[in-house]
């Protein structure tokens, strides 16, 4: 899904830097809640912006990005 949908954008940063972005680091704590995780879930340099989960949503959507050229 991630891969379709940065494959689909990847001309469009400004949509995957913003709205995906954001949607991407939801879902990562949504991981992090499905494994009860909740420490970190409850830490600001997790989940403020520009924290792990910020770091890691960017992270994965470049990821993609190199995989699609």
């Amino acid at each position: 899904m991630i891969h379709t949908t940065v494959r689909t954008h990847r001309e469009d940063w400004p949509y995957l830097d913003g709205a995906y972005r954001v949607q991407v680091n939801g879902q990562i704590q949504d991981a992090y809640s499905e494994r009860g995780r909740y420490d970190e879930l409850a830490d600001l340099k997790y989940t403020d912006t520009g924290g792990i989960f910020d770091i890691m949503a960017v992270t994965v959507i470049q990821h993609h990005l190199v995989l699609t050229v």
